[in-house]
């Protein structure tokens, strides 16, 4: 992440819901050279979590391929689900992508994607409305967060 304090705490709010706890294991995440509070806000959010382990890499220069490459060198699980800091992870993000590794994972996949939902902030900046999807995610997050 780089100065994305607009929009860490939505993402890992998304990524926090009970339904997506069952398949995280770790929360692993690259800063690259942040100026604003995204690492503080990111630190507060994790810092009230049990049970996930989670890790904030501070990089001293902003590049987003070698920051991928670190996450991948650091990760502990057999399978890596990245997300940028200005998406939003639908409720069942990570059980869909459980499910389709059961179906589709073979020695020669390297890799899947899927799409992303930007969060609200990055849509009103667009000069969007704010996405009913993203109305029932905070609302899911504020209950399961107790907030």
């Amino acid at each position: 992440m780089h100065n994305e304090a607009p929009f860490i705490q939505g993402l890992l709010e998304s990524l926090l819901i009970a339904e997506q706890r069952l398949h995280l294991k770790e929360i692993l995440i690259v800063d690259n050279a942040s100026k604003d509070k995204s690492v503080d806000l990111a630190e507060q959010v994790l810092s009230r979590q049990e049970g996930i382990d989670w890790q904030i890499i501070r990089r001293s220069e902003n590049n987003l391929g070698a920051a991928r490459a670190q996450l991948i060198d650091l990760a502990s699980a057999e399978w890596l689900a990245m997300i940028d800091a200005d998406a939003l992870a639908t409720p069942h993000w990570l059980s869909r992508w459980s499910l389709a590794l059961e179906k589709f994972a073979t020695p020669e996949v390297a890799a899947l994607g899927g799409p992303n939902h930007p969060s609200d902030i990055l849509r009103r900046q667009q000069g969007l409305s704010e996405s009913p999807f993203h109305r029932a995610l905070q609302l899911s997050a504020q209950n399961f967060l107790g907030h």
